[in-house]
């Protein structure tokens, strides 16, 4: 009786025993659950994001009040890849006074910025500073438009350009295809840095240059890669210059009354049509390139050519075909660059003092020995039809050269270091 109980028994406990799932079968339908269940999260967050409004959130600018447009195209840039971040830039701008709206492909100046009073985000009113810096650089603007707003009926309920950069300091606008300047610039009286390097303007009859002449606050103007030509017209004003850089533009002279300049520390005149110099007293001028021009080279040593702080000279490309001892008229010089030009032979005298000399490219056949006793810190004299030395020391380093002139050296001469 015992055995038959216990064999009714075992019978159910073996029939769920065969029932139990297999181990494959736990997992694999709980995970086509959690997999259907993730796609359906994902898809309903997908349309909750489609659904929401794009400006939602604080850390995201509102959208802008009507009748307050950018007048930026809307071809280039969808309204939140571009007009969103140029709210913010401006935003930003009223508390630490520096907009930057460089590289946004912009073609014409957003009005917003002279309306930027108006707008009613960012800090309060008494905590807005003036704008100090202006970065338009790399966008495609033709024409700032200034000028227009100004006569426009709408500056008499807004500020003019005038009054929203009364304290504006620095103005960068290179890079784009600007033809023409605000005629307003004079009247920034604070207006110290002017970049309008790698445009389209040309000026034939020398209103903008004459324009920006008058801008007596100017400390460092550049003028580079425009179209700029002929002679250079007189520069009246700008005379706390300290930094000019006319490069690459069709200059035929430098500008009459550039000596009044007294500040200039840099000029960069190269790449230009220059033909000859006119007599420069600048006092304080430490550097000057004059490469990439058809200049004499006698004509740096007239009476009337005064740079008593000169320690940079670049003549470089100016198929120059002598060295004149150029340190006994400017004795600060350590550095002069004269590369590729024709100069065939190389006096010592016209090179003692110098630290630095590059005479790469030139139609030098030999080298003074006592060039090793004058101290130089930097020769470089490769691309020259010289036989010797090896090209390997030629084009090494200034110290494997040295040594190789300086076993050229007549007997007895450079042994007390002196020369």
């Amino acid at each position: 009786m015992a055995e038959s109980t216990t064999s009714r028994a075992k019978t159910p406990h073996q029939k769920d025993k065969a029932t139990v799932p297999t181990s494959t079968d736990t997992s694999t339908k709980p995970a086509l659950k959690s997999s259907a269940a993730l796609r359906e999260t994902i898809a309903n967050a997908k349309a909750a994001r489609r659904a929401a409004p794009k400006y939602d959130g604080d850390d995201v600018a509102k959208p802008i009040p009507a009748g307050r447009s950018f007048d930026v195209p809307r071809t280039d840039f969808e309204d939140d890849h571009l007009v969103n971040p140029l709210h913010k830039r401006i935003t930003s701008a009223k508390s630490d006074g520096k907009l930057d709206i460089s590289g946004m492909r912009l073609k014409v100046f957003p009005q917003a910025v002279l309306e930027m009073d108006s707008i009613t985000d960012g800090p309060a009113w008494y905590e807005s500073v003036d704008l100090v810096r202006v970065n338009a650089a790399d966008n495609e603007l033709e024409d700032l438009g200034w000028d227009r707003f100004d006569e426009s009926t709408e500056a008499a309920e807004n500020p003019s350009p005038t009054d929203v950069f009364a304290a504006l300091q620095t103005l960068d606008l290179h890079g784009n295809h600007l033809h023409t300047l605000p005629s307003i610039l004079p009247n920034l009286e604070h207006l110290t840095v002017l970049n309008i390097s790698r445009n389209r303007l040309k000026d034939t009859n020398r209103d903008i240059l004459n324009n920006v002449f008058k801008i007596e606050s100017l400390r460092m103007l550049d003028l580079s890669d425009n179209q700029f030509p002929g002679p250079f017209p007189p520069l009246v004003g700008c005379r706390g210059l300290e930094d000019l850089n006319l490069h690459s533009n069709a200059f035929t002279s430098l500008p009459e009354g550039l000596s009044t300049c007294t500040a200039l520390r840099k000029l960069n005149a190269s790449n230009n049509n220059l033909s000859g110099l006119p007599p420069l007293d600048l006092p304080n001028l430490t550097t000057l390139n004059l490469s990439s021009n058809q200049i004499a080279i006698d004509d740096l040593m007239v009476a009337g050519m005064t740079m008593p702080k000169l320690t940079t000279l670049d003549i470089s490309r100016c198929r120059i075909d002598h060295l004149p001892r150029l340190p006994s008229k400017f004795p600060q010089l350590t550095t002069l660059i004269a590369f590729d030009n024709r100069i065939s032979v190389l006096d010592v005298e016209c090179v003692r003092g110098l630290e630095i000399l590059d005479l790469k490219g030139n139609d030098l056949r030999s080298l003074p020995a006592e060039l090793s006793l004058l101290g130089l810190k930097k020769l470089l004299v490769g691309g020259n039809p010289m036989r010797a030395p090896r090209r390997k020391i030629l084009e090494g380093s200034t110290e494997c050269l040295m040594e190789w002139l300086k076993g050229r050296l007549p007997a007895g001469v450079g042994d007390d270091e002196t020369f």
